[in-house]
């Protein structure tokens, strides 16, 4: 058998054996599958790597919002407990400043009560002495009358003692609507007292 000679081609031309291109060729797109496989993977890797910094930078973020946050709130606590400590404060001071105020006032009631029941007291006297006096006297003239007319008629005597004994009557009835008219003036000037207490 003889070897076949190269080809040519229509005009003459060597023909090449396309076989040595076409593996280089494949050799050639091989190699670059590979170089593509390594950058996905190192991609990969990178993108791996980013994600996990991300991932480590926001928990870094978050733990200072966190702290932030605490700080903030830890704030407007101390804020509101001052708020309510001052509060408090004042109203310690306005109860205490209250409490004198009424024990004051208090005082001022009971003396002004006592001075009211006291005049009530002397206004009675004063008024209930003349009365008082009158009823002696007239006893004084009854019994100077009775003893000086002793040999008068009975009918005489009997009409003196119930002349007597109205007037006498009279002076006690004066006495009792004196009386109770300052028990009432003084009870009246006790509750009026006690009512500007309260």
């Amino acid at each position: 058998m003889t070897m076949p000679g190269s080809g040519t081609d229509a005009q003459g031309r060597v023909i090449v054996d396309p076989t040595l291109n076409v593996i280089a060729l494949h050799e050639a797109g091989m190699q670059r599958q590979d170089d593509l496989r390594k950058l996905e993977v190192k991609r990969f890797r990178e993108h791996v790597h980013m994600e996990s910094r991300i991932a480590s930078l926001r928990a870094d973020h978050n733990r200072e919002l966190r702290k932030a946050e605490a700080a903030r709130l830890d704030a407007i606590r101390g804020v509101d407990q001052a708020a309510v400590m001052a509060s408090a404060s004042a109203a310690e001071t306005r109860a205490a400043t209250l409490a004198a105020q009424v024990a004051l006032s208090a005082d001022a009631m009971r003396t002004q009560v006592a001075a009211t029941a006291q005049a009530a007291q002397e206004n009675l006297t004063r008024a209930l002495d003349p009365i008082q006096k009158d009823i002696g006297e007239l006893r004084q003239v009854q019994y100077t009358t009775a003893g000086s007319k002793a040999e008068s008629v009975e009918t005489k005597t009997e009409s003196h003692a119930r002349i007597s004994n109205v007037g006498m009557w009279i002076g006690l009835a004066v006495t009792v609507v004196l009386g109770f008219s300052a028990t009432i003036i003084s009870l009246a000037g006790i509750a009026v007292a006690w009512l500007l207490t309260q």
